[in-house]
């Protein structure tokens, strides 16, 4: 013979409507927690570019107040899910209702938080296009994804006749920090020699790095640094 609690409520005296939307209820609120920690952890993968730089003071700030809010919410709802309170009445349903909105809520907020720059996209600081002395190239310097360990510096050629695009990488090491003394300065000088699609490049003194020359083929795509500044001292 089963003995059943007096206060215990059976499956059987929940209304099979009343049932389904619990049902539904579980299965939106399961969707928001799973959401909430992807998008948590999109926010981190962008706010480190995918562990490619460390965390700044606005991106830590970010992160954690995010995160704080999330693991609360989370484990709030995750209580309220274990429990079954559900089936507790209209005061329990709004209250598990409110923390699923504030979870998805949440959810779309981290999403938008911090833009992709520098791991899915490139992160390009440049200047204006410059044209050679010759006038076959418009040209200028890129730093892609400066502060990174994906960094890199490359020069961006135009040909003015045919439209053609190329990029060539170049190098050269920022190291921690560098300096951009005018923002409408030219970086980077070309000029050309006596030999067709081989050019000079020379870095500008604008930076707080060494003033390396490079020779560009254009037509390979290519440079080879030619003359490297040994020492630099900018106090």
């Amino acid at each position: 013979m089963k003995i059943r609690y007096l206060f215990q409520k059976d499956e059987r005296d929940i209304p099979s409507s009343e049932m389904g939307i619990n049902d539904w209820l579980k299965r939106i609120v399961i969707i928001a927690i799973l959401g909430n920690i992807a998008s948590y952890i999109w926010l981190v993968l962008t706010a480190t570019a995918n562990f490619q730089r460390g965390l700044d003071l606005i991106g830590t700030v970010v992160v954690v107040m995010y995160g704080t809010i999330s693991i609360m919410t989370l484990l709030f709802t995750i209580i309220f899910l274990v429990s079954n309170t559900l089936s507790k009445g209209l005061v329990s349903n709004t209250v598990f209702i409110s923390c699923t909105v504030v979870l998805l809520a949440l959810s779309v907020s981290q999403f938008k938080a911090i833009e992709p720059a520098g791991w899915l996209t490139e992160r390009i600081e440049t200047h204006e296009l410059v044209t050679t002395s010759d006038q076959q190239y418009q040209y200028r310097l890129e730093l892609v994804n400066t502060f990174q360990s994906n960094e890199k510096v490359r020069l961006y050629l135009k040909h003015i006749h045919t439209g053609k695009e190329s990029k060539i990488n170049l190098a050269i090491d920022l190291g921690d920090a560098y300096i951009i003394q005018s923002s409408d300065k030219r970086w980077v000088n070309m000029e050309s020699t006596d030999q067709p699609h081989r050019y000079i490049m020379t870095i500008n003194d604008v930076f707080s790095i060494p003033k390396d020359t490079f020779l560009i083929d254009t037509a390979q795509a290519t440079s080879t640094l030619i003359a490297q500044e040994k020492e630099i001292n900018y106090e």
